[in-house]
């Protein structure tokens, strides 16, 4: 095998084909022309079709690397402008009548297609492709050309396109994946943990707390040991499924088998009671792995303010707030001073902006919105485009939720002249945005109701 530095596209492979064609025919040589895209040439003039990939760039250089034979010499450059064309390249178009006139067993003429359709790793590539832009269908398609193509997919194959449908973490994936998971044991493959670990990333997206539950029964049943990466997409997909004590039970199992159970799993418990309102349990919760010794992260703060939020409780999340110090980020501000706010307590909520200001950290669009939601609420809309006035002075530019919180504080107060003002000043863009519409909508259905009263 040639080293791949020696490799080179063949730059004139129109002519090449056309010359094919004038001595072979158009009709054999019109079903490889997927193969002119895919030509490589060495140093000596052999020129060669490498198994099919899609090229980007140089990356055909790596796909290439995957294959254990660089495919099939199909010419060889002869005088000065003439091709040569070898024994392997009229077989594969069929312009020898049958392989003993070619001098070559049925075996070899299957080894040397194979070497054209490529290795397991290149389809494996292929697929891949597919699994990072959430292609499960067309990951799943590309496995039946594998076979088609006398490659037998491996569990890279499989586990590859289960991720495909993963991605995507829509309905109906779960059962994309858990088909092709059976597909691998119908084929005599058994699937290792992490082949299962993207059925059950499949699961978590989905929220399907059975499936997974279903997928780890079936890991103990082949005596796949789950490990750390399996549990905490299990307790996810209870969180998603609104089912705390479900994902708390297997966040104990993974504890009692010894593994070191990290602030991801811990989040995502949390997450589940703060999902429900449940204050108290996400707070123990929190509690119950610092005597683990498992340091709290963004996340687990993120879901206890969650929880705070749910239940109304500012006070309470000022004490969290206090406690996270300086790793508490701009959200976990931005989710104190909407509470603040929306509690009447604007004072304070102004006190925590400029802390974030003191700090250092970011400010957004979601900083002001959050700044203004109290007043929005009680329809002061004087105030609330003083606060988005100040937003732009920081240089933060408006966004439909902005612009509908300001409308909606009109609607509030039933001033619709105020409202059909500020709306008329949007583009085409904005005016049609949902947040927006919805607010316009609601500041109409209010002078209505106040013609109505009076």
């Amino acid at each position: 095998q040639r080293p791949l530095e020696d490799l080179a596209p063949v730059l004139d492979a129109d002519k090449l084909r056309l010359e094919a064609e004038a001595q072979f025919g158009h009709l054999h040589v019109s079903e490889l022309l997927g193969w002119w895209s895919s030509l490589v040439e060495d140093p000596q003039g052999a020129i060669w079709s490498v198994p099919p990939v899609w090229f980007q760039g140089n990356e055909w250089r790596a796909l290439v690397g995957l294959v254990e034979h660089r495919g099939v010499q199909i010419a060889k450059r002869s005088g000065e402008a003439g091709f040569e064309f070898t024994e392997d390249f009229r077989l594969l178009i069929g312009t020898r009548k049958s392989t003993s006139e070619a001098n070559i067993s049925a075996n070899n003429l299957l080894a040397i297609a194979a070497r054209l359709e490529g290795s397991v790793g290149t389809w494996n590539a292929k697929i891949d492709v597919c699994a990072r832009r959430g292609a499960g269908k067309d990951a799943e398609q590309l496995l039946r050309k594998m076979r088609s193509s006398r490659v037998s997919p491996d569990v890279v194959s499989y586990t590859t396109a289960i991720k495909a449908y993963a991605k995507r973490g829509t309905a109906g994936v779960v059962q994309a994946a858990e088909r092709l998971l059976e597909t691998a044991r119908q084929d005599g493959l058994k699937p290792d943990v992490v082949c299962f670990n993207a059925l059950l990333y499949a699961c978590a997206r989905a929220g399907d707390s059975a499936a997974a539950e279903r997928c780890l029964g079936s890991m103990t049943a082949d005596r796949v040991p789950p490990d750390l990466p399996s549990y905490n997409s299990v307790i996810q997909a209870c969180s998603k499924a609104s089912q705390p004590e479900r994902a708390e039970e297997w966040l104990e199992d993974a504890e009692s088998k010894g593994l070191h159970v990290g602030s991801q799993c811990y989040a995502s418990l949390i997450n589940a009671f703060a999902q429900e309102g449940r204050i108290e349990d996400a707070e123990r919760t929190l509690t119950l792995m610092k005597s683990r010794l498992v340091a709290p992260d963004l996340a687990c703060h993120h879901a206890i303010l969650k929880a705070c939020a749910r239940t109304e409780n500012p006070s309470r999340a000022m004490n969290w707030l206090q406690e996270m110090g300086s790793s508490a980020d701009t959200s976990c501000f931005n989710s104190v001073i909407g509470m603040q706010s929306i509690a009447g307590n604007a004072g304070v909520a102004r006190r925590l902006l400029s802390e974030m200001q003191r700090r250092g950290l970011e400010m957004n669009v979601r900083t002001y919105t959050s700044l203004a939601a109290g007043d929005e609420r009680s329809g002061n809309a004087q105030a609330v485009a003083a606060t988005f006035e100040g937003m732009e002075a920081a240089g933060i530019a408006w966004d439909s939720r902005a612009h509908a919180m300001l409308i909606s504080s009109c609607a509030h107060s039933r001033n619709r002249d105020a409202a059909v003002a500020h709306f008329n000043t949007l583009e085409p863009s904005m005016k049609s945005d949902a947040l927006v519409v919805a607010a316009f909508q609601r500041s109409s259905e209010n002078e209505r109701l106040a013609r109505e009263a009076a």
